[in-house]
């Protein structure tokens, strides 16, 4: 790659030339490009392809920073790539396989490396800048490698090389700086990547592609157009797959009128335009919508689907198709609930999904276990289970029934990979109105607050307030005799008329600077948290040992600053609850842990041994209860 300095405007001034589409959509997207747009990141994370400077996954959508704003966004397994609005390319994630686009990670301070010395970044990666001539206006992800489409059709791909996918040399089995790749006498206008497999739609309508034979349509019309120096066999277990370097017309497709090329790790869409759907590749639970679990070798025709298809996405082992009407059908697996449908864990054919809302779906991501949808008014609605799902905190395992996420923004658009996603999106505006007297005696400083960062959850306890950016920053504000802020009050100058310390402003929690919150709960006088790694944390008053930290009452009485439940650390909890003077924490897999007074920890007033061992339980601590637990303990026999 050579080096150039692009003009700021040049790629957004691209992106602006919509054609003819209504004002508020042009509007929308200056917006976006030129004033408060944002990236929302959630799913898996430890390998920092999330780019949150962070090896932590989000089950929460938060808002993500970078080095320049994102108009694309390509997810591979466990990278991601963005196509900056300056026209900037920044990696983050894996770097096995060349995909962070890094000639040798280990002399990029950037890089850093796992506990099995796969090199990662956890920051951001700008790449060296492309020619003028190579602008490029679209990135997309294969299973390990890159895709990056320039303004004059042609390609530029690094990363994994095991398929050729990113360079006809077979030799190297990775490509760790851009490739260039063209087809004579075409113009690539899209490109779509599998496991092992490319796709590139041209401007004249024809499909080509390269890799794996597995998606090149019929394989003895495929090795017909290959010379014998392009093709290669490799030994996988006791197959032979076969590879072709050089780009082939997958002629099946030839007269279609294609339009829409999508993949999946091993299966293929293609969308022409009156809206035919022609599907082929593995038939692993029935995810090309042919009513069999059968492999399909050649594009062929979905009979089973009688609709106008105008968008499709492929996840991992089942595939959503978009109709001009605006509602969706899913066919494939469906075992995390993630193609809507009830009672059926394999879908052969195409179901339509029930969407909960009057309006139109515009366009669809899938990953392994999830699919997201996407409403022409911005709102997301998913389906499905696992670490891509994106509700948050506090949700069941499987959602066959869509729920709607990023409430607090309106989505442009949607890019994802099997288990991490990215909403290119515009925060919703946000006040806080405080009604009545929350402080005690003492007026709050102002009556509306206006949240820069937006809201992402709060929770209000006794006078006080425990708040959550959509960047995870958490404050509080009221009352703190006992510790319930979080925050040192010895230099606050409001007091009651009981001299209780009273914070008017909101108030950074410090404790949590180099975390993320992504779920608060208020007791009386205490507070709850689960930050992004689904660690717990409590603080305020621990009278009756209701902070949960297995500390003795009676010599610590409050607890200023958050402390962890450390105990909780490996149960995976998504949900948190704060009574008068106990607490509660639901697990991923349905557990629920109470601490606190006895009478609320649901085992009983004299549990057994086995249910709560009697070194975990203290009595005489007051008159509001005759025990209390001092560490979290599962409540017997039962799960949400």
């Amino acid at each position: 790659m050579t080096q150039l300095n692009h003009s700021k405007s040049s790629l957004m001034d691209l992106y602006m030339e919509l054609g003819d589409v209504p004002s508020d959509v042009t509007n929308l997207l200056q917006r976006f490009l030129k004033d408060d747009g944002v990236i929302v990141g959630w799913g898996s994370g430890s390998k920092g392809e999330l780019g949150t400077t962070f090896r932590c996954n989000l089950i929460t959508p938060l808002m993500v920073g970078g080095r320049d704003k994102a108009i694309r966004i390509g997810c591979a397994s466990s990278t991601s790539v963005w196509l900056g609005a300056r026209g900037t390319v920044l990696t983050m994630g894996s770097g096995r396989w060349g995909e962070l686009g890094v000639p040798n990670p280990k002399t990029c301070p950037l890089v850093t490396a796992t506990e099995n010395g796969v090199p990662i970044a956890i920051v951001q990666i700008e790449l060296p800048a492309f020619t003028r001539d190579d602008t490029l206006i679209d990135v997309q992800g294969g299973f390990a490698y890159i895709a990056a489409l320039t303004v004059n059709g042609e390609l530029f791909l690094w990363g994994a090389n095991n398929y050729a996918q990113c360079s006809p040399i077979m030799e190297n089995k990775c490509c760790p700086t851009a490739q260039r790749r063209r087809i004579l006498g075409e113009k690539i206008v899209q490109v779509a990547c599998s496991n092992f497999t490319v796709l590139v739609l041209t401007a004249s309508g024809s499909v080509y592609g390269w890799g794996h034979t597995f998606l090149l349509g019929d394989e003895d019309e495929a090795l017909e157009q290959a010379s014998e120096d392009v093709v290669f066999t490799l030994r996988f277990g006791s197959v032979d797959r076969m590879v072709i370097s050089e780009p082939v017309k997958v002629k099946a497709l030839e007269d279609k009128s294609i339009k829409l090329l999508r993949m999946g790790p091993w299966h293929a869409v293609a969308v022409s335009n009156d809206g035919e759907v022609y599907t082929w590749g593995l038939g692993r639970n029935g995810s090309l919508g042919h009513g069999t679990e059968s492999d399909v070798r050649t594009p062929t025709k979905i009979t089973t689907l009688d609709a106008i298809v105008t968008e499709a996405a492929c996840g991992s082992f089942h595939t959503c198709f978009v109709t001009a009407e605006g509602s969706v059908f899913a066919c494939g697996d469906n075992q995390g609930g993630q193609c809507g449908v009830f009672g059926e864990m394999t879908l052969t054919t195409c179901y339509p999904m029930y969407v909960p809302s009057y309006h139109k779906v515009i366009s669809a991501t899938c990953g392994r276990h999830h699919t997201l949808l996407l409403l022409e008014t911005g709102d997301v609605i998913a389906y499905g289970t696992g670490l891509g799902l994106g509700i948050g905190t506090g949700y069941s395992m499987r959602m066959a029934r869509g729920i709607q996420i990023l409430d607090n923004y309106t989505t442009l658009w949607l890019s994802g990979g099997s288990c991490h996603n990215f909403s290119l999106a515009i925060p919703k505006t946000l006040s806080l109105v405080v009604l009545g007297i929350p402080h005690g005696d003492v007026t709050p400083a102002l009556r509306i607050i206006d949240l820069k960062d937006g809201l992402l959850t709060a929770s209000l306890g006794q006078g006080f307030s425990i708040l959550v950016t959509r960047r995870g920053s958490c404050y509080s504000m009221g009352l703190g005799g006992w510790g319930q802020l979080g925050v040192d009050v010895r230099g606050v100058k409001d007091f009651t008329s009981d001299q209780v310390p009273v914070v008017r402003n909101a108030m950074r929690l410090s404790y949590f600077f180099r975390t993320t919150i992504t779920q608060v709960s208020a007791g009386i006088c205490f507070a709850a948290a689960i930050n992004e790694g689904q660690r717990v944390f409590t603080w305020g008053s621990n009278t009756y040992g209701q902070c949960g930290i297995g500390v003795n009452p009676k010599e610590y009485r409050i607890i200023s600053e958050p402390r962890e439940i450390t105990w909780l650390a490996d149960k995976l909890i998504i949900q948190v609850a704060c009574g008068c003077f106990f607490g509660m924490a639901l697990s991923i897999t349905g557990e629920v842990f109470t601490w606190g007074v006895i009478e609320c920890c649901g085992n009983g007033l004299q549990p057994l041994p086995t249910d709560i061992p009697a070194n975990l339980m203290m009595s005489s601590l007051g008159p509001e209860s005759q025990a209390s637990v001092l560490l979290p303990v599962r409540v017997s026999g039962h799960s949400c």
